[in-house]
């Protein structure tokens, strides 16, 4: 069995992006014509996916951030000042600990 994705997203595309290339290439006749149409075609479809990705990328690269930090501040927040050493003070405080944003 199929996952969803491929049934509900993928399969449809395969449909449009071959309605065009054969609809091309009955216009046009040639058919390096009717490829660079279906590349056109699957550019202009898959945009708005890309773009989906991009942000659901974006929001997880954003979640973590705030995870690793939260998680910092929790175990510095909890351990006792005894334990916490100028290594680990620093660490937790400096730039150049920090997770960096990709």
């Amino acid at each position: 069995m199929l996952p969803a994705q491929h049934t509900d997203i993928i399969e449809p595309l395969a449909l449009v992006v071959e309605f065009i290339c054969s609809l091309l290439y009955r216009v046009l006749g040639a058919l390096w014509s009717a490829v660079v149409g279906a590349h056109v075609a699957v550019s202009v479809l898959v945009r708005p996916l890309c773009r989906k990705a991009d942000t659901v990328q974006q929001q997880e690269r954003d979640d973590q951030v705030l995870l690793v930090t939260s998680e910092k501040f929790m175990a510095i927040a909890s351990a006792p000042a005894s334990y916490l050493t100028a290594s680990s003070k620093f660490q937790a405080t400096s730039p150049l600990y920090q997770p960096s944003k990709v």
